[in-house]
């Protein structure tokens, strides 16, 4: 409430429900009575002053208070089960569910709560649509804002940043404090005229989403909404300029697109950087497994050309790594046993293929996938090999063509 733009009795954000959805999903659904509580001391603090009988006060404030929890116990246990385990907010899938759970609990608030509103006289019902809407939206938003912050600060307590690191945030800081100073502050003449250039913080956003984790992106975006909302409550900015309802609209429109944008970029960067890490990994176990084999393997693409060789091909070839790559797979296959890449071109690695068919002595029965088992004699200072060729796993243009000592 200390951040809220009061309209008929709703406000712009809601944080406190976006502090119960990050209570659940740090704890569980049993945290619920003390989100209760404190709820109601809240909403009690708030409402004192606008119904005199105390047992009316107590017992709207109560049913305030249900239907405010409620929504962010459902939020968050939605969340929870939709989720199964998933990393919540560091996953591109999981900001769109988060959304989605986010629009469909927040309905419950508005709903308990605009009828209240009109039983005590806060507002009269031909207000009741608007006042709706905007419970719901200032819902939303105090979800989207605080439950991330929340979540991503207590789950990573510990932050580590390089020197280089250090200096980008400061730049970022920096230059954030100095677009927020144009747009909203009382010193600036743009804020004073209401100038709609609120969205030339956008880059900043951007460039925090792409280069931080959730913690410190979700903690600008709380506070560009911060002070947007303190400036339009004290008239500065450009979401001052027309009438109320307007203005709050505008301001809304405004969070709502600053923190979506900045939760997807944010996912989205996690998302690649998870991916790399896979990546890498998969190189490592890969490059562990074939320079580990007891035979010499050369991997090839589609048209013949080496693009991987191990220490056991080396051994038994006498090429090194440095100078086999790049080259056609024809200078390591005995000689008679293939058409050459000029003659046939690019498909020459295919014709391979159909020519080890014919090889005198090959196993058809032993053939696996698009390759084949062939027995071979190579004569190269008197060492015997078998010969296998492979096609690409499910039709990839790479092929195994694997050399062992018999």
């Amino acid at each position: 409430m200390l951040l809220a733009f009061e309209v008929n009795g709703a406000t712009a954000m809601f944080a406190s429900v976006g502090v119960s959805v990050a209570a659940v999903l740090l704890f569980g659904v049993g945290i619920w009575p003390i989100l209760w509580l404190s709820e109601f001391i809240l909403d009690y603090w708030v409402y004192r002053e606008v119904i005199h009988n105390p047992l009316l006060l107590v017992a709207v404030v109560s049913l305030m208070t249900t239907g405010v929890v409620a929504e962010g116990v459902c939020a968050g246990f939605l969340m929870r089960k939709s989720l199964q385990g998933e990393h919540l907010l560091e996953h591109s899938s999981g900001i769109l569910r988060f959304l989605l759970c986010t629009l469909v609990s927040c309905l419950i608030g508005a709903t308990v709560g605009t009828p209240l509103l009109i039983y005590i006289k806060v507002i009269a019902w031909p207000e009741a649509g608007q006042t709706w809407f905007t419970w719901w939206t200032g819902d939303i938003l105090g979800i989207m804002v605080m439950a991330p912050l929340i979540w991503s600060w207590y789950r990573h307590r510990q932050m580590h940043l390089t020197a280089g690191k250090i200096r980008e945030v400061i730049i970022l800081l920096a230059l954030l404090v100095f677009s927020l100073v144009v747009i909203f502050s009382p010193f600036s003449i743009i804020a004073r005229a209401h100038y709609p250039i609120e969205y030339i913080i956008l880059p900043l956003l951007i460039w925090s989403a792409f280069s931080f984790d959730l913690r410190l992106s979700s903690a600008i975006v709380f506070l560009v909404d911060g002070v947007a909302i303190l400036a339009t409550v004290n008239g500065l900015g450009p979401f001052a300029a027309g009438e109320v309802n307007e203005s709050l609209l505008l301001l809304q429109t405004f969070i709502a697109c600053v923190t979506a944008l900045t939760l997807v970029l944010s996912a989205t960067r996690t998302d690649n950087l998870r991916f790399q890490e896979a990546l890498q990994e998969s190189e490592v176990r890969y490059r562990s497994v074939i320079q580990s084999a007891q035979s010499a393997i050369v991997l090839c693409k589609s048209d013949g050309t080496i693009v991987d060789w191990n220490e056991h091909a080396q051994s038994i070839f006498g090429y090194s790594r440095d100078e086999i790559l790049g080259e056609f797979v024809g200078r390591i296959l005995p000689d008679g046993k293939l058409v050459s890449k000029t003659q046939k071109g690019e498909d020459a690695f295919d014709d391979v293929m159909i020519d080890a068919r014919a090889v005198e002595g090959a196993d058809e029965s032993q053939q696996i996938g698009h390759g084949h088992h062939l027995r071979e004699l190579r004569r190269a200072e008197g060492v015997a090999l078998a010969l296998q060729v492979g096609g690409g796993v499910h039709d990839q243009p790479l092929a195994f063509i694997i050399y062992s000592k018999v």
